[in-house]
């Protein structure tokens, strides 16, 4: 009778301290409390985010990978009518979606997503968003790793002191640390899901949500895959931030990738994917899977082009899929739209534009 009066004592304080945890901010996502890489007493909103189900009733613009680019991204968002020439917001109703990799190969990484966090707080003020995606090199610069960094950058930017750069990026408190750790690699507006890498079979069987979280989770655990988690590896060629196998072979192997592609889409309930990451020989946004399926890295950074830049974006707006590139030269005499941007070079473009209607044909 004893024995049983303690078993029912140790079962009651047993629940109260169970409900007392769920009563904590930590416990609205239950794998938190498994993960020992957390400290439950430092979380904050950031990691309960929620980007699968976003909803947007104006225009989207997408941009792909900048790398260090800030002549094409301005050049872009001058011609979108995103800012003006004073460089500060002026688009009502526009969500922007910048698809990751801003940093590495070029120089002006650190200038451009200084610029970018700048433009998410004018927006606001326009009815307008900035959402930011994280690509495989922002994940490479917070794990510490910078084989591709440009001297250039560490030269102008961080007092040409690689531990100081270091500091920036893989210290929890760096400058760059703390602001890029809370971007998602996966986010869903309205139908289309933008991601960096890509989707396959394997990673689509986690929610949106959970993608971003142990993603995130990862990269605070010094990039080591997470203990109690059955997928083990986020920063892999099957997580988000480097998934390219779909977009590598739908070009060879269409009906067979597109039929995985719809299978993930499904999944969640969505009818387009929006990627960067794999690069694009043709310098042009491509389309795939009846027009569901578009890679819009197509190489724009003038600093992997010998000084050419290829600025193209992808533009959605009543209900109707453009793909816009712009052709881009340097004439005294312009027959086409001038722009003079605001950037270190100063330099003054000619720009030719041409679009592609993608709508899906019925």
């Amino acid at each position: 009778m004893i024995f049983k009066k303690a078993l029912y004592i140790l079962l009651f304080l047993y629940i109260a301290i169970v409900k007392k945890g769920e009563s904590k901010p930590g416990s609205k996502h239950p794998f938190l409390f498994k993960n020992l890489v957390i400290d439950k007493k430092k979380l904050d909103s950031s990691y309960y985010n929620k980007y699968d189900n976003i909803k947007w009733n104006g225009k989207i613009i997408a941009i792909g990978d900048i790398h260090g680019d800030i002549e094409s991204l301005k050049l872009i968002l001058r011609h979108s009518k995103l800012i003006g020439e004073n460089d500060n917001w002026i688009g009502d109703n526009v969500l922007l979606v910048q698809n990751g990799d801003v940093f590495d190969r070029g120089i002006y990484g650190p200038i451009i997503y200084n610029f970018l966090f700048k433009l998410q707080k004018e927006a606001i003020k326009k009815n307008s968003r900035v959402i930011l995606i994280m690509g495989n090199h922002e994940q490479l610069n917070l794990c510490g790793y910078f084989n591709y960094v440009n001297p250039k950058e560490i030269e102008m930017f961080f007092h040409n002191d690689a531990n100081y750069r270091y500091h920036s990026f893989v210290n929890p408190y760096g400058e760059y640390h703390k602001r890029l750790i809370r971007l998602p690699p996966m986010v869903k507006v309205n139908n289309i899901i933008f991601t960096h890498g890509g989707l396959n079979l394997l990673i689509s069987k986690l929610s949106i949500n959970d993608i971003n979280l142990k993603t995130r989770l990862q990269i605070e655990n010094n990039c080591k895959p997470i203990k109690y988690d059955s997928f083990q590896n986020y920063l892999s060629r099957d997580g988000v931030l480097w998934s390219d196998a779909m977009s590598r072979n739908v070009p060879y192997y269409e009906k067979e990738k597109c039929s995985e592609l719809f299978q993930i889409l499904d999944k969640y309930d969505a009818k387009y994917l929006v990627v960067g990451h794999t690069r694009q020989p043709s310098h042009q946004i491509g389309s795939y899977c009846n027009n569901h399926y578009f890679l819009i890295d197509t190489g724009m950074s003038l600093f992997t082009n010998y000084g050419q830049p290829y600025p193209n974006y992808l533009k959605i707006d009543d209900h109707k899929i453009k793909a816009v590139r712009l052709i881009v030269e340097k004439k005294k005499k312009c027959p086409h739209t001038e722009i003079q941007l605001n950037t270190p070079n100063k330099i003054k473009y000619c720009v030719q534009e041409s679009q592609t209607n993608l709508n899906p044909v019925l």
